[in-house]
C-alpha cells in the first residue's frame, strides 16, 4: 500500500482521481473527482482510499497513511502559519503506542487517552522521545 497514493485531493476543477475508480475511493469520493474534473462547483478537499480506512481499526490506531498524512500536512500548515502553536490529539488514539510514537515523530506537542491506557501510553511516549533524540545525535 505505500507505493501507492492513499488520499487524492480535488480542487480548482483537477482532481486526481475519477469516476472509474469507486472500488479504491468509494463512490462518493469518486464522484467528487469526477464533479471537480468536470469543471462544477465543488469545494475543495480530499478522499482516502478504501484501502486505508479498512488497514486498521480506526477506533484504536492513527493509520498513518491517509489520516495521518492529513495530520502531517495540519501540523506543517499549523506551524508554518504559527510557529509557536501547540498542537494536541484527545482520544483513544492517544493511548496506542504506534499512534504516539508518530505523533513524536510529526511533532504533535500532546496527546490524551482514557485513564486506564495511561501505563502504556506513559512507556510509549518515553520511548518516542528518547528514539527521537537518539536520531537526532546520530
Amino acid at each position: 500500500m505505500s507505493d501507492r497514493n492513499c488520499v487524492y485531493t480535488f480542487e480548482d476543477g483537477k482532481a486526481e482521481g475519477q469516476a472509474g475508480m469507486k472500488n479504491l475511493l468509494g463512490g462518493k469520493g469518486a464522484n467528487l473527482a469526477e464533479m471537480s474534473n468536470l469543471g462544477l462547483p465543488v469545494p475543495p478537499g480530499f478522499t482516502i482510499t478504501t484501502e486505508v480506512c479498512m488497514a486498521a481499526d480506526p477506533f484504536v490506531t492513527i493509520g498513518q497513511e491517509g489520516v495521518g498524512e492529513l495530520v502531517k500536512l495540519a501540523v506543517e500548515r499549523g506551524k508554518k502559519t504559527r510557529p509557536n502553536i501547540k498542537l494536541r490529539i484527545c482520544g483513544e488514539h492517544g493511548g496506542d503506542p504506534a499512534s504516539i510514537h508518530f505523533c513524536e515523530a510529526t511533532g504533535l506537542d500532546y496527546v490524551s487517552c482514557s485513564p486506564y491506557r495511561v501505563p502504556i501510553a506513559r512507556l510509549a511516549a518515553a520511548q518516542a522521545a528518547l528514539g527521537a533524540k537518539a536520531a537526532s545525535q546520530a
